[in-house]
């Protein structure tokens, strides 16, 4: 599923131990406790992406059809909302913080 919505190649193999570090290949996987309304689905991405705010009316992945966070949960969502945020901010947002 990765390659098919355009992760590169290079990037797949860091790709898929982000998945599984970030929520253990498990599509339902929640954390309510992360900040701006928890984290969803395979790459965990946060609310904050899909929640309007001051700089996106609808949320910054309206722009790929996510209206709702627990969209995310849908692994082929989630995927392709993993790559258009890692194409605006590379690995940062998953960066592991000491």
């Amino acid at each position: 599923m990765l390659v098919q919505v355009g992760w590169p190649i290079a990037e797949l193999d860091e790709a898929m131990a982000i998945i599984w570090r970030e929520s253990r290949c498990l599509p339902d996987a929640h954390n309510p406790r992360d900040p701006n309304g928890g984290s969803y689905g395979l790459f965990q991405i946060n609310g904050f992406w899909c929640q309007p705010s001051r700089y996106h009316a609808a949320g910054y992945l309206a722009r790929i059809g996510v209206t709702y966070c627990n969209e995310l949960y849908q692994p082929l969502t989630n995927i392709q909302a993993a790559y258009v945020i890692w194409q605006l901010l590379g690995w940062g947002p998953w960066s592991v913080q000491s």
